[in-house]
Parts: C-alpha cells; structure tokens; sequence
C-alpha cells in the first residue's frame, strides 16, 4: 500500500481454503485479518474498503436449524467509506447508512463501486441519480448511495427464490397416525436422488440411496401468508388456503448415502400446479434448487476435476 502512494489501486482478496471446510479454523485468521484492516484502513482519507463474505455458514450442526438456514443467507458485509468522500457526499453517506437495514446484495456493492469509479472526474462529488443513469444503467443491482426502497423483495433484488431470506416458513409435520411425512415431500426427496443419480458419472461416483428426511417447510415469499392446510387421499396435492401463486415452495432438509458415507442436501421446489398420480415424479419438469449442506471436498478430490465437474461434486463419492 505504501509503494506508489498517490497511484490509485484495486485489490480483491478473497480467503476460503483455510476455513471454507471447518470453521473452527476460522479463529486462526483473527490476528492477520486485524493487522490487514488496520493497513488498508490506515489512510482514513483516500481508503475505500470492503469487508464481505459470499455465504454464512453452510456446514456444523447448526446449519440444521432455522437460525443455521438464515445464517447462511445473510453474509457479512461492511463498508468503510474515505473520509474525503463522506464530507462531499453527506446526503449520500447517510443513504448508505440507512440501507443497512434494507434488503442488499454483492450486486448492489458492485453497482455502488462503479458509482465511485464514474464520480472520479467530480473529485469525489458522487454524480447524482441524473448523471449515473445517463453513464449506467444497471442490469442487476443498485447503487447504495441512494435509498433501497424499505419493501424490495428477493426478486426485485434478483435473489432466486432458494436463497430467499424474506420468507415466512411453515413446518410441516410427519403423520401423527403413521409417523410419515406427506406424500408430496416423500415423492420430491426420491425424486430429487434419481435425478442427482442420473446426473453424476456413474465410473467416478457411487450411486446414492435415500436415508432419511430430517425437516420440510413451506417457504412463503410474499406478505399474504398462504397456509397448508391438508393434501388430498394420497397425500400428493396439497392444498392451502388461500389462491397464493408466489409462495408454494417447499424446503426439505434430507440425508441420502453412499455405501455408508452421509450426504446432507437442502432442495427447494416449487410446488406451484404440482400434481401426480403417477408412481414416479419427474424432477426435471419442476424449478428446484439444491445445496450441499455438508462438508464433501474430501470426497471427490481423487476423481472429479474442479474445472471438469464444477457442479457435480458435491453430489459425488469417488469409488
């Protein structure tokens, strides 16, 4: 930082390999974490600095819980703004303040460094809503020196609908007659290993049975709450009660294995217009999404390429 001072830099360091599998290592970086913030932040007056993570914590026991699930959808984020352009830019500091409380993405931070970057040749007075719009418009994201409004949803912020962290969240419960979850659920988890099984390159990885579901929960996205009510005889149509058609999705925690290694998925599904009286479900017809919720690097390091397979190794166990 100290070699060519008056020379503008950029710098993006990103860590992960020390903690991204455990995040009892975590604790390790304290110390070279504060003697790097303090160096970047040292010049108060020309220093802008960016402090995020692209996920909270995705793996541990509590990542089974509803606290552990919102953790994980809402990461770090702090700003450290230049002295010099905080006192030019009173009205816009304190947007950027006020926005905290707002729903944000790393879409939005990107879209406020290029605020910075086109407001350069104004010396650090930002260019007003009239002057950006005129050199970007945005594809995705917005500035944050302007207010986010109070009630932006997670697809005016393009967020997909599985890292939604603004849902109201139903649980649903196991038969208290038969001990068995809905039929509905049943038939999107086995549903959900046959395509995972279709998927994965049957010479490198182990074919995966079922285990057991841990949890399900409706996922509501909007401000009516749309509530399940009951499905029909075979447990296959569920019904709520209300017309909703934004929130019928469902988020099911599930254990399958591989021989006797454990794999821990979370997969939402959209439920929307889902009915069958077939005996099998075809996943690939609905919109679903699936995280693996475990630690598995150890498990795919001997046979799937990281730039071969960049998806499909989280759902492999090498042979």
């Amino acid at each position: 930082m100290r070699v060519n001072e008056k020379q503008p830099k950029f710098s993006l360091t990103f860590l992960a390999d020390p903690f991204h599998e455990n995040a009892a290592y975590l604790s390790q970086l304290d110390e070279p974490v504060e003697a790097y913030l303090k160096e970047v932040t040292a010049d108060k007056e020309n220093n802008l600095v960016i402090f995020f993570s692209d996920h909270g914590p995705r793996q541990g026991t509590a990542r089974g819980s509803l606290e552990g699930k919102s953790r994980e959808r809402m990461p770090v984020l702090s700003i450290r703004l230049p002295d010099k352009l905080k006192r030019m830019n009173r009205f816009e500091t304190e947007n950027l303040k006020s926005n905290s409380d707002k729903l944000v993405t790393l879409f939005d931070v990107h879209v406020t460094l290029k605020h910075v970057i086109l407001s350069a040749k104004n010396k650090y007075r930002l260019l007003d809503q009239e002057q950006f719009t005129m050199e970007l418009t945005p594809k995705r994201g917005e500035t944050l020196f302007w207010p986010v409004p109070v009630n932006r949803s997670c697809s005016d912020a393009g967020i997909d609908a599985h890292w939604c962290n603004c849902a109201d969240l139903i649980e649903l419960k196991k038969s208290q007659v038969n001990g068995e979850w809905p039929a509905f659920v049943q038939d999107i988890v086995k549903a959900a290993v046959k395509a995972i099984n279709r998927a994965i390159p049957e010479e490198f990885c182990q074919e995966l049975v079922l285990d057991h579901i841990l949890q399900a929960q409706l996922s509501i996205l909007n401000d009516k709450m749309v509530r399940f009510k009951t499905s029909d005889n075979h447990g296959r149509n569920p019904k709520f009660e209300t017309g909703n058609e934004r929130g019928q999705l469902v988020n099911i925690l599930f254990s399958t294995k591989a021989k006797v290694t454990p794999f821990l998925f979370e997969i939402t599904f959209k439920i929307k217009n889902y009915y069958t009286d077939q005996e099998t479900l075809d996943i690939s017809a609905y919109d679903y999404h699936f995280t693996r919720v475990d630690s598995y690097e150890g498990q795919v390091k001997n046979c799937l390429s990281p730039t071969q397979y960049p998806l499909l190794r989280k759902f492999c166990l090498c042979h």
